[in-house]
């Protein structure tokens, strides 16, 4: 058989309704020891929580609930550095801000396992003791860095400026790394390098055609 479009349709037309509405919540983390309220000294974490209400009176099939939250920091313009809070779906969606757990997914079986032992170090005793062993425990030069500017956040110290010139020596060396891995394939390293000369050339040439027709064009 076969399909005729006879040029006509009927149309139906339903108005439907919907709502989201927004709120968060900061305050101290459950176990910094020098919380008096919503109030504490410098140097210890947060629980951040958002919560994103949606109503409608579509169909269930016809939306999606909230489902990402993201947090941003005025230590770095709102820019930068960002985390992703973790959700508990519905259509009344919680986004909570974990400790170190957000590093968790991307970790790999062995660190994380050495941060789920943090993170339990760190809520049932003190910060900078779980932040010392898990450094002994992984005995990473980079991570000694890090945490030594985790405790000297901790102790009060404003560290902004050394975990600036940290990332900026950590991409350093990622580099440098990437030149060896690199130096590792001179083969494929010299084909790629053709390649991207050829697309530089190739760019330049349709340029230059483009121009030079355009030239001529204002002759005739």
């Amino acid at each position: 058989g076969e399909w005729v479009d006879n040029g006509w349709y009927d149309f139906t037309s339903t108005a439907y309704s919907a709502s989201l509405s927004g709120s968060m919540e900061i305050h101290p983390d459950d176990i910094v020891p020098t919380a008096q309220g919503d109030n504490m000294k410098s140097g210890y974490g947060i629980k951040e929580s958002a919560t994103a209400a949606f109503s409608s009176n579509a169909p269930v099939s016809h939306y999606a609930p909230a489902q990402t939250a993201v947090a941003y920091f005025p230590e770095f313009g709102y820019d930068m550095y960002w985390r992703l809070l973790s959700c508990s779906g519905g259509n009344t969606a919680t986004f909570a801000f974990k400790l170190l757990t957000s590093y968790r997914r991307i970790a790999g079986p062995h660190l994380g396992q050495e941060l789920d032992t943090t993170v339990a170090d760190m809520r049932t005793g003190n910060y900078e003791n779980a932040l010392l062993h898990f450094q002994n425990r992984v005995g990473s030069t980079m991570l000694s860095d890090i945490v030594r500017g985790l405790i000297g956040t901790l102790r009060g110290d404003d560290q902004q400026m050394y975990f600036k010139m940290l990332v900026f020596d950590m991409r350093q060396i990622e580099q440098n790394n990437l030149k060896k891995e690199a130096g590792k394939r001179p083969k494929q390293m010299q084909k790629y390098s053709m390649m991207m000369l050829f697309c530089i050339l190739l760019i330049y040439v349709v340029v230059l055609s483009v121009e030079v027709v355009g030239s001529l064009g204002s002759f005739f």
